[in-house]
């Protein structure tokens, strides 16, 4: 009779704990994507395979194409130059922080210790940072992270945590940028594109303006050669042609996507 009611009584509380998961888990999901979307609210998930980019005529490949030219997480994380995450090494750690300072999402606030808008610094704890660091290069740097103290100016060490002076960025650079995607393939859940980035400024004059919508109607019908004419000769700007490879970092908790390779190619 004890046996049949303890196995009575563990069926109630199974079906009871099932229960509760099922309510449980789509509200601990539902809580995860709302705390994404306020984190980075310009993304927007974006899933590539083999197949979707093989054919450069089909509806599948120009929607990644067109998603990725409009992604500002891409397009500042396309600004790294030079850099393969094989090769790593603590002097490659300069430009790397510059392009994290750049790259962090300041809406993203989970993993900040603080956020001080008066200052333009925002602060996270060491193990956040080292954490940050492999997200978005691939690379440890758990024994250079003491390296980071020696950039003033961009970085400054409170107690256990690095607080990074994203003001100091944005007067370093106050350029727009697009991208203009020429080619995209995958292997292994690696994904290569050529592009061309874009840089320039604008004062929002009229003619800069209307100069700036040729340019997106160029990158969007894959004409290039008019796109680097009108940056160069009508806005004064820059044009880099690269090549990228790199991870989609969907689930990514500080970046969105994972760059391995970043290195010029011939213009």
């Amino acid at each position: 009779m004890h046996f049949k009611d303890s196995k009575i009584t563990f069926i109630i509380l199974g079906t009871v704990f099932g229960l509760l998961m099922l309510i449980t888990i789509p509200i601990i999901i539902s809580s995860n994507n709302k705390l994404d979307e306020e984190s980075f609210p310009e993304y927007k998930k974006i899933e590539i395979t083999e197949e979707s980019v093989k054919d450069v005529s089909s509806e599948s490949y120009k929607e990644i194409k067109e998603q990725l030219e409009n992604d500002t997480y891409f397009a500042r994380e396309a600004m790294i130059s030079n850099y393969n995450s094989t090769t790593y090494t603590s002097a490659d750690l300069e430009k790397m922080l510059w392009n994290f300072i750049f790259s962090y999402s300041l809406k993203n606030r989970k993993y900040m210790s603080s956020f001080d808008e008066n200052s333009g610094t925002f602060c996270m704890r060491t193990k956040y940072v080292i954490d940050a660091f492999k997200e978005l290069f691939n690379a440890n740097i758990t024994t250079d992270i003491d390296y980071l103290s020696g950039y003033d100016g961009y970085v400054y060490v409170r107690g256990k945590k690095y607080c990074f002076d994203y003001e100091h960025v944005a007067k370093d650079y106050n350029n727009d940028i697009l991208v203009g995607i020429d080619g995209i393939s995958v292997r292994d859940n690696v994904v290569t594109t050529n592009l061309y980035l874009y840089e320039y400024y604008t004062t929002f004059a009229p003619d800069e303006l209307s100069y700036i919508t040729a340019l997106k109607n160029s990158i969007y019908n894959s004409n290039y050669n008019n796109a680097n004419n009108i940056v160069i000769n009508n806005l004064n700007g820059k044009v880099t042609h690269k090549q990228l490879q790199f991870k989609i970092l969907n689930n990514g908790k500080h970046f969105k996507y994972q760059i391995l390779v970043s290195k010029m190619l011939d213009y």
